[in-house]
């Protein structure tokens, strides 16, 4: 069993779009934290590897998706509140980014 760890953190550098709805896409209203967005899969769970999304610069809530990048499929989807960051956690070991 490899027990390793790691650890990245993906800071927002471009001007992220602003999120004027209070809707996701699939139709789940946006939590009032920043968090998982109900009703969307938790894809690569079984790993103590660990991404954090930063929007503590940000001026707007963003909905960001985490890609997988072997297979480009998204695996986790947040919203981040403007002024926060928030950590996607359990992930498998892999190489991810993210959309918005």
């Amino acid at each position: 069993m490899d027990t390793k760890r790691a650890s990245t953190k993906i800071v927002v550098k471009e001007k992220p779009p602003h999120v004027e709805q209070k809707i996701a896409d699939n139709g789940i209203p946006f939590p009032d934290t920043s968090n998982y967005i109900p009703g969307y899969p938790l894809g690569n769970i079984d790993g103590l590897s660990k991404v954090t999304i930063d929007n503590s610069r940000g001026n707007h809530s963003v909905f960001a998706k985490v890609v997988d990048t072997s297979n480009n499929k998204r695996i986790r989807y947040v919203f981040i509140k403007s002024g926060d960051t928030f950590s996607v956690e359990s992930l498998s070991p892999g190489r991810y980014d993210y959309t918005l």
